[in-house]
């Protein structure tokens, strides 16, 4: 799976780091910028481009205990095609990314397209982002010591 993005400021909109108060989240990579997203945050947000719209959706349903959304911030795509998440209607999402890790104490890797997820609403009707995760290759288990690994944007690690 994985536990944390960033997203160079450059293509973050000045308008969602106001919105959202990510100000907080800002970290400098050389004179990059760039904005962390971490499952672990108090309350966990992930940048998505749903069709044309970019924004910040709540990242899955960690803390709710009364919503009926599924717990966690993952979706397994082998759940998803076996149509266990229809009853929520999900839209598929990119989710934007330069760099991703797996746990807090973990090393940043490179992300060369973005990820995939999906929209669903709660019964209050508010988006959350569910990460899409796949069986990890061999490659990415030797990295990250995960069996998991998000459903990557072009080649997967």
């Amino acid at each position: 799976m994985c536990g944390a993005i960033s997203l160079n400021q450059s293509e973050l909109p000045i308008e969602l780091i106001t919105e959202h108060n990510l100000y907080g989240h800002g970290h400098a990579r050389g004179e990059t910028m760039e904005f962390w997203f971490q499952a672990w945050d108090a309350m966990p947000l992930l940048p998505v481009r749903l069709d044309t719209e970019f924004t910040i959706l709540e990242w899955g349903n960690a803390r709710r205990t009364s919503s009926k959304l599924p717990k966690g911030n993952w979706c397994r795509q082998e759940s998803l095609d076996a149509g266990k998440w229809k009853w929520l209607k999900p839209q598929p999402v990119v989710i934007p990314a330069n760099f991703a890790k797996e746990k807090k104490d973990g090393a940043w890797f490179l992300v060369t397209e973005g990820m995939r997820g999906i929209v669903v609403r709660d019964e209050n009707g508010k988006q959350h982002v569910y990460m899409l995760t796949t069986e990890a290759t061999h490659y990415y288990q030797t990295m990250t010591r995960h069996d998991r690994e998000p459903v990557f944007l072009g080649e997967q690690i």
